[in-house]
C-alpha cells in the first residue's frame, strides 16, 4: 500500500467513485490512524509535526465532502500533474505507521544490498544494480562501514564532514558517494521513490512532497549514510521553509 498525499482519494484510502458515507468511514479510521499520539509516528514525526497531517487529512475531507469542492477537485486532478506524478509518488508506509511499526531506526533490518528495488516513475539503470565489492585498505588506510559495506577513511573528507555548516541536498550526495552508497540502495530499505531521494539531493523542492514529508526522508537517508537523522532533517526542512516563503 502506497501513499500519494498529493492525491486526497488516496490519502484517505478511498476510491475516486466512493460515496459520502465511505468517505467519512474512511476520514475517521485515517484521522485516528495519525493521530499525534499514535505510537507509530513517535520515531519519524514530533507531535507538531502529526499535528500537520492532521491538517492535510481535514483538508482531503473538507474537499471530498463537500458536493462543490469535490467536483473543482475532480477536475483538477485529471489535469497533468508534472511534478506530482501519481504513479510515480511511492512513499514508506511504515514511516506513515501503515505497517503498524516505525522505520525510524534501520539497525536490526536485514537487508541484501544486492537486491535492487524498481520504483515507478525511476529512470531505469542497469549498472545501479551492479554491487562493487566492499574497497580493500592497504597497509596505511582505515575503514568505515555503513549497513551496505565498507569505505576508505579519507581523513580530509571526514574533517569536511565535520566541519560543514551548510546541510544541504548536495552535502548529502557527496557523503553518500564518499561512503560508496547507492541511490537504489537507500530506496531498497526505506522504499522512498529513487526520483524522490535524487530530488532531495538536488534541492529540487518542486518535486518533493510537503515539508513535514520530505523531512522524514531525509532523517532516514542521514541515518543510513551516518550522519546525524535529526541535525541533517532539521536543517533541510528549514531550507525547504525559506525556499517556499
Amino acid at each position: 500500500m502506497s501513499l500519494n498525499f498529493d492525491d486526497y482519494y488516496d490519502l484517505l484510502q478511498v476510491d475516486p467513485a466512493a460515496s459520502l458515507e465511505e468517505i467519512q468511514r474512511a476520514y475517521r479510521k485515517t484521522k485516528a490512524l495519525y493521530s499525534p499520539d499514535s505510537p507509530a509516528l513517535y520515531s519519524m514525526f514530533s507531535k507538531e509535526e502529526a499535528t500537520e497531517l492532521i491538517h492535510v487529512i481535514e483538508t482531503a475531507y473538507k474537499t471530498l465532502s463537500s458536493p462543490n469542492l469535490r467536483a473543482e477537485y475532480d477536475q483538477q486532478r485529471m489535469r497533468p500533474k508534472g511534478a506530482w506524478d501519481q504513479s510515480s509518488n511511492v512513499q514508506d508506509d511504515a514511516i506513515y505507521g501503515l505497517s503498524g511499526e516505525s522505520s525510524g531506526d534501520f539497525s536490526n533490518m536485514d537487508s541484501n544490498p544486492s537486491q535492487s528495488v524498481g520504483f515507478s516513475g525511476d529512470s531505469p539503470d542497469l549498472m545501479s544494480n551492479v554491487v562493487e565489492p566492499s574497497p580493500q585498505p592497504t597497509s596505511n588506510q582505515k575503514l568505515g562501514n555503513t549497513r551496505f559495506g565498507n569505505y576508505v577513511l579519507d581523513p580530509e573528507v571526514e574533517e569536511y564532514i565535520q566541519s560543514v555548516e551548510v546541510i544541504d541536498g548536495p552535502f548529502l550526495k557527496t557523503v553518500r558517494e564518499y561512503k560508496g552508497v547507492s541511490i537504489d540502495q537507500i530506496a531498497s530499505i526505506t522504499k522512498i521513490g529513487g526520483h524522490h531521494l535524487a530530488a532531495i539531493e538536488n534541492n529540487d523542492f518542486s518535486q518533493l512532497p510537503p515539508v513535514v514529508f520530505s523531512k522524514a526522508f531525509v532523517k532516514q537517508y542521514a541515518q543510513l549514510v551516518g550522519l546525524d537523522p535529526q541535525k541533517c532533517s532539521d536543517a533541510y526542512a528549514e531550507m525547504m521553509k525559506k525556499e517556499q516563503n
